[in-house]
């Protein structure tokens, strides 16, 4: 058995839902996933050994890891969001920026607020040493995992505590990962144990293929962001699976908070220059 634990210092974790349209979510990612944890280990190596090459070592631990579908423990969570508005000018004519209508676009930042680590556990899975040591290193070069606001310190643990609640993916009889719709489970983006590569964290396979042949494209791959953009958000390797979440979800484990209502005052318009996005 491996258990990951995962401490956010800010108590935040700042993730939307993988691969869907930030503006047409209510909640952010919720378990963490898997994929982000396989993603946040291949970044932490990329950043100790900028310019190198990944070593065979390194596409072995992922894989491994991508072979189990872990459990995900995690403690009480509040979902919550805070707003910001973008100036922006409307469709205008650069030379006419004095006359333009002033707008704005609103943004969402969503996040959990949770005070306890989280955990991703391996129940089948056994590293040696090597691969131990390996895993180690690259956990200590973890600065943040979701967003860059989500800062965290993540380390291997021998035993957890008590009062943690499980996540565990949802499987048919044969074992194969499901997708179940009802209030108890939640949709978390996972590496597939059946059709993985470790490339897969950081390269669209067809772009791969294309980066073994230098005269077919002598420059360095995008970011695997900007592909996933021309491709519909469909990356290799990785599948949404339904975990069933902890006993007692959601009365036990979701803190909610009352809403307020404010009183809104007509809005004033106090500058006097010329207006500047």
């Amino acid at each position: 058995m491996l258990t990951i634990q995962v401490k956010l210092p800010w108590e935040r974790y700042h993730a939307h839902p993988w691969g869907q349209n930030p503006g047409r979510v209510a909640e952010p990612e919720w378990p963490p996933s898997s994929w982000r944890l396989l993603r946040a280990l291949a970044a932490a190596w990329f950043r100790a050994n900028p310019g190198r090459p990944e070593p065979k070592e390194l596409h072995a631990l992922l894989k491994t890891l991508a072979s189990e579908l872990p459990h995900i423990g995690v403690g009480k969570v509040a979902f919550a969001k805070t707003v910001h508005y973008q100036p922006n000018y409307g469709q205008t004519d650069k030379g006419e920026k004095e006359l333009a209508a002033y707008s704005r676009t609103r943004h969402e930042n969503l996040f959990a607020a949770t005070a306890d680590p989280f955990y991703f556990r391996w129940e089948n899975v056994s590293l040696d040493d090597a691969q131990t040591t390996l895993l180690k290193t690259l956990l200590e070069n973890v600065a943040y995992f979701g967003r860059a606001d989500s800062i965290c310190e993540a380390e291997i643990i021998c035993s957890e505590p008590s009062d943690i609640g499980w996540c565990k993916p949802c499987l048919s009889e044969s074992g194969a990962p499901q997708k179940r719709i009802s209030q108890a489970c939640r949709d978390v983006f996972c590496p597939n144990p059946a059709d993985f590569r470790a490339t897969d964290l950081w390269i669209l396979r067809a772009n791969a293929e294309r980066v073994e042949n230098p005269s077919d494209q002598p420059t360095v791959p995008k970011h695997l962001i900007n592909q996933l953009l021309a491709a519909d958000m469909r990356v290799d390797g990785g599948m949404l699976v339904s975990y069933q979440m902890p006993e007692g979800w959601p009365r036990k484990w979701l803190v909610t908070t009352a809403q307020t209502t404010r009183g809104r005052s007509a809005a004033k318009d106090i500058s006097i220059g010329p207006k500047v996005a």
